[in-house]
């Protein structure tokens, strides 16, 4: 931008693209530092996506796109509602369901701040939920059609990513899936 010295430029780049640029990157003849649009948002396993290609993409794109983190919303709250009647179990007024002593309750309430913060903030929101929009947004007419037939899987990151990519995504969801086989079998209160 006119009137900004090149370590403000540099400094303003490293924020937005998470990334310290080259030294090539700070010429003020780059057109992309007077673009207005935010730049280029390289996926890895992917492709590369920004707006204008967004736009010349069309409607095959917006469907594959819609598909692949509509698959994974679906995903989500199927899981979502297996395990809520568990979690709301001590809260009900079922006979023969014990209600919880303070400690309980206390220990109830203090997991659900620890998961909603660990698991909801930094988890999903900050990583998840990112990759699963960068993703979808890779999918468009020249995707292969395996890419946009399986649209929710390879949003998430289970093939067609880097080795790293699939070895978490791959553990987290056996993990949670693990882990939600677990619990239903579980007695109460636990």
């Amino acid at each position: 931008m006119p009137g900004q010295s090149a370590s403000s430029r540099v400094s303003m780049r490293s924020i937005t693209s998470g990334s310290i640029p080259s030294p090539a990157f700070c010429d003020e003849n780059d057109t992309r530092r007077k673009s207005h649009h935010s730049p280029a948002m390289t996926v890895r396993g992917g492709a590369e996506s920004s707006d204008n290609e967004i736009a010349k993409g069309g409607v095959s794109q917006v469907l594959a796109s819609f598909w692949a983190m509509s698959g994974v919303v679906y995903i989500l709250m199927k899981a979502i509602k297996r395990v809520m009647p568990i979690a709301l179990e001590p809260f009900s007024k079922i006979e023969g369901v014990a209600s919880l002593s303070t400690f309980q309750l206390g220990a109830y309430v203090s997991t659900c701040l620890w998961f909603a913060y660990v698991e909801g903030y930094k988890g999903f929101q900050r990583k998840f939920s990112p990759l699963v929009v960068a993703r979808s947004l890779t999918l468009g007419s020249s995707a292969p059609l395996h890419h946009i037939l399986l649209g929710p899987f390879y949003a998430m990151g289970l093939f067609h990513a880097t080795k790293k990519r699939m070895i978490v995504s791959w553990s987290v969801s056996i993990g949670v899936a693990a882990i939600v086989a677990a619990v239903k079998r579980l007695p109460y209160p636990w």
